[in-house]
């Protein structure tokens, strides 16, 4: 299974009073990545900033000054994609895109690995509602490929 999410105690951080966490799993933008602590999501550029940012093989966490967390709390940084508008829109009588099309895809794919990490790796309801919505979007997905 493909990597969205980055877990780390506080305490594994790196640079100055342990700020920084590197993240390895791609993404759109810099607002998809999400960073929680204790099971609480904080807020990009309000309690951290992604340094180093690249689309493919991810970046640095660093928390802003005052927002360092201390102690062997639990810190999860992961990807959100959204999903609300394709990455590409298509009209009829314009050229396609390889590039457009293959982001349109990585969206989706995206959005189905956190669908399916979500609860694989507890961080869903425990009554597996995620696989089977992913599942169902992954057959729908298959059809309109056909």
């Amino acid at each position: 299974m493909a990597n969205q999410q980055n877990s780390y105690t506080v305490s594994q951080g790196t640079g100055t009073g342990n700020r920084d966490f590197s993240y390895t799993f791609p993404s759109f933008t810099e607002g998809e990545v999400k960073v929680e602590i204790d099971n609480v999501v904080k807020t990009l550029t309000t309690h951290y900033t992604v340094e180093n940012f690249n689309t493919t093989s991810g970046g640095t966490v660093r928390f802003t000054a005052g927002n360092i967390p201390t102690g062997t709390t639990p810190l999860r940084i992961f990807r959100q994609t959204d999903v609300d508008s394709p990455k590409a829109t298509f009209t009829a009588g314009a050229s396609l895109k390889a590039a457009e099309i293959n982001d349109n895809f990585k969206q989706v794919r995206h959005a189905l690995q956190e669908a399916i990490g979500a609860t694989y790796d507890g961080n869903a309801g425990n009554d597996g509602g995620e696989i089977m919505n992913a599942m169902i979007v992954m057959k729908v997905l298959i059809v309109v490929m056909i």
